[in-house]
């Protein structure tokens, strides 16, 4: 079970998010809050926030438990740009880019963990099967010729 939190134009630019983003991907969730609680930078508290996002989905959505996740994947991606000018010599302007970048974070129940999810879907497959008993049952019989007839036959009219 994965669960997911976006987060769009985020004022940093992409590549400072991403060297936040390699250092926390992998890790259990709360060892991954625990290291972006410590970096100093304007870029680890977006990432945890969107992190928290990811937990509360998946707590809320899927009720899983904070100790059972990871972080699977973090993705960082280009977002919109806003161009700026700043005067240069002789009356001039050169143009600049303040970056903007978009946010995914995964996260997913470790391997060998039963969720409530997990159960819930084992007990509906047992529901939906039908039992032994009436798998079994014995067929109806057909009636033979001789016993289908029983009523008496009219005579026919001239």
């Amino acid at each position: 079970m994965e669960v997911s939190a976006y987060l769009k134009n985020a004022r940093v630019s992409p590549k400072k998010m991403r060297l936040v983003a390699d250092a926390v991907r992998g890790l259990a969730v709360v060892e991954a809050l625990r290291r972006l609680a410590l970096m100093r930078v304007k870029s680890a508290g977006i990432v945890a926030k969107t992190l928290k996002s990811a937990i509360a989905n998946a707590n809320h959505n899927h009720e899983l438990d904070i100790k059972d996740l990871f972080v699977k994947k973090i993705i960082v991606n280009e977002g919109l740009d806003y161009k700026r000018f700043k005067p240069a010599a002789m009356g001039a302007a050169h143009q600049f880019k303040k970056r903007g970048s978009h946010l995914s974070v995964t996260v997913a129940v470790k391997e060998g963990v039963i969720t409530k999810q997990s159960v819930k879907k084992e007990t509906a497959e047992k529901v939906a099967q039908p039992s032994v008993s009436e798998t079994a049952k014995p067929k109806k019989s057909v009636k033979s010729a001789a016993t289908a007839s029983t009523k008496p036959v009219a005579a026919k009219k001239k």
